[in-house]
């Protein structure tokens, strides 16, 4: 029994005597808790046990109650001293703070139960009552774990056997109050995490965890047993519920008014802001800023992707402002024209609520033409900016809906090769305030539907042309290689300057009452699109950004003049114009179509059969033939997209209902 005993002694175990093939211990041991057992002679030749908890150094023991859990946990456990028993084993570890029994549910595999404070646990070399002699299965000292064991162990177990436990809700409230000396220790972690997740931080959690040790009974510090100064014990609590790898996510039960997230919102009295773990406020009547942990009902997320605003600066004026992010673009980013439609929108950007629509930038070019590197200078003084080229969708789709960032999404081909429907769905429907995206999502109770508010500011990149109604959303910068010397690496200081004034411009401007009207010189959906980029324009930007939407109305409109569209009922109408038909064979308009396209252009009866449908001509047959019905109505509203408003007077009256 000697070289077993030494063991154990070394580990600091504080031994007891067991009766030979028993269980129970010879004397009554609870004593034993909190003091030191004596010391167990050499040639002791019964049952030994192991007081758990405090006087073995927070001993736990692990005890798989079948040879299947133990194979189970052999492989998944961190190594450690481990004895196999009568009918599987038994694993040690030594832990921060001693915890009591508790049992955990492992499914198919059965029930693991873990002994502390307050049990013992039998050694080897003793033998069960059943005959069974216990065993080291591993002669080792326990492993160290630090931390919340229950906690960890638990998220281990999840982890590893792909299984959810079922832990009991804290009532938070009935701990706030104070607890009894044997709950002390784990309540000290619980009120830490509590904390922790209502926006403190780890200083002033320290204090809340004094004020709350005055209200336990004993408070820690008072009682004999207590090892450490109430105020290490504290710091090292405080310090498990912050770590940094794994923070403690208990599960508290719901107060009646649960506190939202938020990094930042427009409110009637205020407007805040997230930074680091906090929110700068501003009070649009005072016009002054704070920083604060909880704004009313929200607390700010324990992380954001972007890199947040500390802080404001002041500005001397709009102007000035305007002129700075100007030359920070043009030192970074080298186009053919657009800085004022650019720097219109970096502005714009920073106040999104102001907004009833928006319009997107989409950088279109070859490799190597410098798309990416536009994105990123934007990205670098772009408010809340999320920039992405390789994130799956459903943390898009998460990420526009819950920080209302700007989004930043190069290499667009990629999305649209492989999610192509969801991607456009979003794009589609983000430009425009109160237009939710939707997906279909698997939960555990089956699918549902998830509504996403998508909107807000986007600038994209890719090599490939978008489809109609998503380019008719951009407003699009042929991309090409650098012709002057520009800025290749953002200074951070630099650019830091600017979002900080940028962010006070936001608070600014957001406070104002007043709405500021666009001159009507624009219709439709680039008036959608250019009014907040002149909106925020200072008087001498103002006509460059109308004029760049004057060109882009003139492209528009020449390029849906040689559509397919266009190509197609030109030939219908020229058809009409001779002969004045009632029915026209799609035959006839795809001979006339083609007569003056070159082979590799021309289209076939199948496309100008569906295209027509597009148009709104109803189907017909004439002759045995398909064929379409003249419609007058239609005919006088595509001459005005499709062809000049002059020929319009040429069609000729035609009840389009005879047949």
């Amino acid at each position: 029994m000697k070289p077993q005993l030494e063991f154990y002694y070394e580990q600091g175990f504080n031994l007891i005597p067991v009766p030979r093939g028993q269980k129970g211990p010879i004397f009554k041991w609870k004593q034993y808790e909190e003091t030191k057992a004596p010391k167990i002679p050499d040639d002791y030749d019964g049952n030994l046990a192991v007081v758990l908890g405090k006087t073995s150094s927070n001993l736990v023991d692990v005890d798989a109650d079948s040879q299947d859990i133990m194979d189970l946990l052999i492989n998944i456990l961190p190594k450690t001293m481990t004895t196999e028993s009568h009918r599987g084993g038994h694993f040690y570890y030594k832990i921060d703070f001693p915890i009591s029994k508790f049992i955990l549910d492992l499914g198919a595999h059965g029930k693991l139960e873990v002994a502390g404070q307050g049990q013992i646990s039998i050694l080897p070399p003793s033998i069960h009552p059943q005959g069974t002699v216990y065993k080291l299965f591993r002669k080792i000292e326990p492993a160290v774990w630090h931390g919340d064991f229950r906690q960890e162990l638990t998220q281990l177990l999840e982890n590893q056997l792909h299984i959810k436990t079922k832990p009991k809700s804290i009532n938070i409230k009935k701990i706030l109050k104070g607890v009894a000396h044997g709950e002390r220790d784990k309540s000290a972690i619980i009120v830490a995490t509590w904390y922790r997740k209502r926006g403190l931080v780890e200083e002033q959690v320290i204090e809340k965890l004094h004020e709350w040790n005055k209200l336990n009974k004993p408070p820690y510090g008072e009682h004999p047993t207590d090892n450490i100064p109430a105020d290490k014990w504290i710091q090292l609590k405080v310090e498990s519920a912050f770590k940094p790898e794994t923070p403690y996510d208990y599960r508290f039960k719901k107060e009646k008014t649960e506190t939202k997230y938020s990094c930042g919102k427009d409110l009637d009295n205020i407007i805040f802001e997230q930074t680091n773990g906090e929110f700068l406020v501003y009070d649009k009547s005072t016009h002054k800023i704070k920083k604060q942990k909880i704004v009313e009902e929200f607390k700010p997320f324990d992380r954001l992707v972007w890199k947040q605003v500390d802080n404001v600066l002041p500005y001397d004026s709009e102007q000035q402002l305007w002129n700075e992010i100007k030359q920070y673009l043009w030192d970074h980013i080298d186009v053919t024209e657009g800085y004022d439609v650019l720097t219109a929108w970096t502005l714009a950007s920073w106040t999104p609520e102001k907004w009833h629509a928006v319009p997107y930038l989409f950088f279109y070019g070859a490799p190597g033409s410098g798309k990416t590197w536009s994105l990123e200078v934007l990205a670098s003084i772009g408010f809340r900016p999320f920039m992405t080229a390789a994130t799956t969708l459903a943390v898009i789709f998460r990420a526009v809906d819950q920080w209302h960032p700007t989004l930043y999404l190069d290499e667009t081909e990629a999305y649209m090769r492989k999610e192509r429907g969801e991607i456009l769905h979003l794009l589609n429907a983000g430009y425009r305030k109160g237009f939710p995206a939707t997906r279909i999502e698997e939960t555990q109770e089956g699918f549902r539907v998830k509504i996403f508010d998508c909107f807000g500011f986007k600038a994209l990149a890719g090599t490939k042309e978008f489809a109609k109604a998503l380019k008719s959303r951009c407003i699009i910068f042929n991309m090409s290689k650098a012709t002057r010397k520009i800025t290749t690496k953002i200074d951070p200081e630099k650019a830091q300057r600017l979002r900080q004034m940028l962010l006070m411009y936001r608070f600014r401007m957001l406070s104002k009452d007043e709405r500021v009207k666009p001159p009507e010189v624009l219709t439709g959906r680039l008036k959608e699109l250019f009014d907040p980029l002149i909106i925020v324009a200072p008087d001498a930007a103002k006509q460059s950004i109308i004029d760049q939407a004057k060109k882009i109305e003139e492209t528009t409109e020449e390029e849906e003049r040689t559509s397919d569209e266009a190509l197609v009922f030109k030939a219908v109408y020229d058809i009409f114009q001779v002969e004045q038909p009632r029915k026209i064979t799609i035959e006839k308009i795809t001979r006339l179509v083609n007569e003056n396209l070159a082979v590799d252009d021309q289209i076939s009866n199948v496309q100008i059969g569906m295209t027509l449908s597009r148009l709104g001509f109803k189907r017909t047959l004439c002759n045995g033939k398909r064929a379409i019905c003249w419609n007058r109505k239609i005919a006088e509203r595509l001459v005005k997209r499709y062809l000049t408003a002059s020929k319009a007077g040429g069609l000729t009256d035609f009840d389009e209902d005879r047949t």
